[in-house]
């Protein structure tokens, strides 16, 4: 009877601490971070040879955050206006005198997760509004494209940019440039089991029981989380090799978006936005920034690393949302500023 009461007891004891931990989460309140809920959707087929998509020309989307279950919910409002970006419209031919800068790339350029105000184009737009043009009113325009890449940048400006008679185009570049990204319901994140069971959006047993306790929905949260934000942080070098598909081809796009506006006798700058994740010494984009900032040099393209910017800030309160890593409004105005600054000291932009 001794032996089959300890061992009774050796095998109900971690039930008994799984079950006192959950009431302790039920009576002290702890619950994970609610998901955002996303209506709307952004994109529409294109006809464009190389575009799988483009932003629809009228399209809104509405994203709710919250930090907490229960909480006050933080509303983001994304619109594309009748033109196909993201912005106010401007008159299809240039007004006399107007400096339009037309911005490129991908969600950071776009700005997910954050307001039409506090993208980085609109916060340089009224960077250049602050400082006063001599007699040349500046007009930026928001041509990111979420999960575009730098071969798809170069088919937009081609396609639809150039006709809006830019006078700078700046191309935003992302560490996963170098990995497709452009078909219509592309999901980033890693594919993993320990992903797919702690995804609550998952049709596993794990996303069962992340319903009825909040001790499961707690801890596989975090696991979530962390997966989510690191598995960008583990792109591969390998994507970096010179004989790589993806590095190819962005060094490809790179040059064509370089020889195409030197013809036309349009400024060319590239501006590289990092991934707000700190391994070591540097952001997680180092190894690569750097490798981009030296083949732009090589092939000389102006580049700006953004990485400088967020040195020694803590970087989580940069980010949308415990699960969107996105930037948030405090963080493209850090970069903004930046860029605006650089822009400044190599007479790119007509200032007083």
């Amino acid at each position: 009877m001794r032996t089959r009461t300890k061992l009774l007891v050796t095998l109900l004891s971690p039930l008994v601490g799984v079950l006192a931990l959950e009431l302790g989460f039920r009576v002290l309140g702890l619950e994970a971070t609610p998901m955002p809920k996303t209506e709307g959707m952004l994109f529409s087929l294109s006809a464009t040879p190389g575009l799988t998509y483009v932003n629809r020309k009228g399209a809104e989307r509405r994203t709710e955050y919250r930090d907490k279950a229960g909480g006050e919910p933080r509303v983001v409002l994304q619109r594309i206006n009748a033109q196909g970006f993201r912005g106010p419209q401007v008159s299809p031919a240039k007004p006399p005198g107007t400096f339009r800068i037309a911005c490129l790339g991908d969600s950071h350029t776009f700005g997910t997760g954050v307001g039409e105000l506090e993208t980085w184009p609109a916060q340089l737009q009224a960077l250049c509004e602050g400082a006063g043009a001599a007699g040349r009113p500046v007009e930026v325009m928001n041509w990111g494209v979420s999960a575009y890449d730098t071969t798809r940048e170069v088919i937009l400006l081609r396609a639809r940019v150039l006709e809006f008679d830019p006078d700078l185009v700046i191309l935003q570049y992302h560490v996963n440039d170098v990995s497709p990204r452009d078909q219509i319901g592309w999901k980033p994140g890693p594919q993993d089991a320990l992903y797919r069971w702690s995804d609550p959006a998952g049709k596993t047993w794990w996303t069962q029981l992340r319903k009825v306790s909040k001790l499961a929905d707690w801890c596989l949260d975090r696991v979530h989380r962390y997966r989510s934000v690191r598995d960008e942080a583990g792109l591969s070098m390998e994507k970096y090799a010179a004989d790589s598909p993806g590095w190819r081809a962005v060094c490809a796009g790179l040059v064509n978006a370089r020889d195409l506006l030197l013809e036309r006798g349009i400024e060319f700058r590239l501006v590289l936005f990092p991934y707000l994740l700190r391994t070591g010494e540097h952001l997680s984009s180092h190894r690569a920034f750097q490798q981009v900032s030296e083949y732009a040099a090589q092939e000389g393209i102006a580049c700006l690393d953004g990485e400088s910017v967020f040195a020694g800030l803590d970087l989580a309160s940069l980010r949308v949302h415990a699960h969107d890593s996105h930037a948030n409004g405090e963080a493209y105005g850090l970069f903004s500023r930046a860029l605006f600054d650089w822009l400044q000291l190599g007479n790119s932009l007509p200032l007083r």
